[in-house]
């Protein structure tokens, strides 16, 4: 489940990125373009908020920090199952 929600967004992602390299026009592209604006915000704030969880995880925090902004709330979920698989 956590990989399918995974990809999900790494096609939300190269969407957004598309309309913004060559934008779509429309009504659609203008949509495109601040939700990704949306997007970039909250996944900043998920990192922020996430961060400490990983940190309790281990390795290296850079990594987990980037999956965090990449991925959101999926990388957390994996986060919270590795951490109750430890304890």
């Amino acid at each position: 489940m956590i990989n399918i929600a995974k990809i999900a967004t790494v096609i939300g992602w190269f969407i957004i990125f598309a309309n913004w390299i060559m934008p779509f026009g429309g009504q659609i592209g203008t949509i495109i373009h601040y939700s990704g604006l949306g997007l970039l915000a909250a996944h900043a704030i998920e990192t922020a908020v996430f961060l400490p969880k990983a940190k309790q995880l281990g390795g290296n925090t850079l990594a987990h920090a980037a999956q965090l902004f990449v991925f959101g709330y999926p990388h957390n979920m994996a986060i919270e199952a590795e951490l109750a698989q430890k304890s």
